[in-house]
């Protein structure tokens, strides 16, 4: 079933229902714009990472200019992904990421010396296969839009931080794209 009746500003966005087995429906959001398409699983059953499938646990780098969001990342992935590395500004993300060679960079978008967007790009021109999740305060679209330019898999503001990091990284481990519900709005 599809439920067609929401829409915002970043257009239409049909709300597919779809059951699983054993567990309650799950959600499926698909906002569609002008240049890409994201699925952002609202709720449902945890999904098996291809990490979890080789028996490796995927490396994690985190970049935000502010120790207890550092912490916080840090302390919610290492039960389930490998944290190699902790930064606190872009140029010092660079460094790190040509270094340790990460699978995932979870990075914010405002921090000193090079923001998050910059060093992105950076990371793009560099040839850097890490997928890309950003945590940021910022809800506006255009932030949004300007992340997924620059090869961002995840968005997820930090006031869900707990409820939507683990996914957005599950996700961009699968190659999917994940944004945080509250900018559906």
């Amino acid at each position: 079933m599809v439920d067609s009746r929401h829409s915002n500003q970043l257009g239409h966005v049909p709300v597919a229902h779809q059951g699983q087995p054993n567990y309650p429906p799950s959600q499926a959001i698909v906002l569609r714009t002008h240049q890409f398409c994201i699925a952002i699983a609202a709720w449902g059953p945890k999904m098996q990472v291809a990490s979890e499938v080789t028996g490796k646990r995927a490396r994690v780098l985190v970049a935000d200019d502010h120790l207890l969001i550092r912490e916080r990342v840090t302390h919610l992935l290492e039960p389930t992904f490998e944290v190699i590395g902790v930064v606190d500004n872009g140029k010092e993300l660079l460094r790190e990421a040509n270094r340790l060679n990460p699978e995932i960079i979870v990075l914010d978008i405002s921090m000193p010396e090079l923001n998050g967007i910059d060093a992105a790009r950076q990371l793009r021109s560099s040839g850097s296969p890490a997928k890309l999740v950003f945590l940021t305060v910022h809800e506006q679209v255009q932030f949004v839009r300007r992340c997924m330019a620059e090869g961002a898999l995840g968005y997820v503001v930090k006031s869900r931080l707990e409820s939507d990091l683990m996914h957005a990284v599950e996700e961009a481990l699968l190659n999917r794209r994940y944004i945080s519900p509250p900018l559906l709005r």
